[in-house]
């Protein structure tokens, strides 16, 4: 049998369909990795096979603490984080670093742009104090029409330190 990892990886949804079935049997941590490494590498066939025929939890975690959703946004992946969303993907859900979806998404303004207006609680913090404003001038400058944008947005007649050294 291939390593289902790879397939995940390799996008090869025809293959993963001969070698994982909503029969087989499988630890869900891994169904988590499947599902996260198809969204990591942009699979959306691959994403959906998972969630609606192999039933993977699409919150789950996988063993590195990594979730689907915030997967998909970091690499930019619009369509894959709408299906997760209309799918029960928990919009405020962090990985094991606490960072958010939101803080994932910075280097991809659509992706960004499409999930703030969706987050309840925009002045997170990860494990490290860092807030997404701290990601967001590190991934697009203090000077960006984008960087201004969202932090009027996030400040909203509130005084926000952007927490942290770098």
């Amino acid at each position: 049998m291939p390593n289902l990892l790879d397939l995940c990886t390799s996008g090869d949804l025809v293959a993963l369909k001969k070698h994982l079935k909503p029969s087989s049997i499988i630890e869900d941590s891994e169904k988590a990795t499947l599902l996260v490494c198809a969204c990591y590498y942009s699979h959306l066939e691959l994403a959906k096979y998972l969630v609606a025929d192999i039933g993977v939890d699409i919150n789950a975690m996988d063993d590195c603490g990594n979730v689907a959703l915030i997967e998909a946004a970091r690499v930019g992946r619009v369509d894959i984080v709408q299906y997760l969303l209309t799918h029960g993907a928990d919009i405020n859900i962090v990985n094991a670093e606490q960072k958010t979806v939101l803080m994932c998404s910075v280097h991809h303004q659509d992706a960004c742009s499409y999930l703030y207006p969706l987050v309840a609680d925009l002045k997170k913090c990860d494990y490290a104090g860092h807030n997404l404003l701290y990601y967001l001038e590190r991934a697009v400058g203090k000077d960006s029409e984008y960087y201004y944008m969202v932090s009027e947005i996030f400040c909203a007649n509130e005084e926000v330190i952007i927490s942290g050294e770098y």
